[in-house]
């Protein structure tokens, strides 16, 4: 799925409105506060899952500038 997300869905230049309306609000977090948006995936993949996941959107100008997955 997330990689559906990736690959179909954002965009670079999306704007935060157009972000929201298609992943939903974002998580309550104060992890990655360098980032505009964030949402939570779960668990990280792997046998030891000792983390979470994140897809971590930047916003600048009202637009997306950069997205990633990371873990906390």
């Amino acid at each position: 799925m997330v990689k559906d997300v990736l690959n179909n869905i954002l965009e670079d230049d999306l704007t935060t409105d157009m972000v929201i309306k298609k992943l939903g609000p974002q998580s309550e977090s104060d992890y990655f506060s360098d980032y505009q948006l964030r949402y939570w995936l779960g668990p990280e993949n792997g046998l030891v899952s000792i983390d979470s996941s994140w897809l971590v959107i930047k916003i600048k100008n009202e637009r997306v500038e950069k997205y990633e997955v990371v873990t906390d």
